[in-house]
């Protein structure tokens, strides 16, 4: 099976448009892809901190930079902990 006929059964299954569709090869592809869609130099990619190994990796690469976010004992988002630096989107 191609990507073309995987992207259309999958488009056809959410009943959206094909061009809607992307696929990669693997998790780590597709984080990749979309953050070079959406982020470059002078941008900011906020991911929580400890997970996934390769967010600050693919973030630098990208060009953004990379803004990782404590997480709590029970591993939610602890927007409230003191950062080495903090985004100017984030609740001060």
């Amino acid at each position: 099976m191609s990507a073309e006929e995987v992207r259309s059964t999958i488009a056809g299954h959410f009943g959206v448009d094909v061009s809607q569709v992307a696929v990669g090869a693997g998790s780590t592809e597709v984080a990749s892809q979309l953050m070079h869609a959406f982020a470059g130099a002078g941008d900011e990619i906020i991911f929580p901190w400890r997970s996934f190994e390769a967010y600050p990796i693919l973030t630098k690469v990208a060009g953004a930079t990379p803004i990782q976010v404590p997480l709590t004992v029970d591993l939610r988002h602890d927007l409230d902990a003191p950062w080495p630096t903090r985004s100017p989107i984030l609740p001060a």
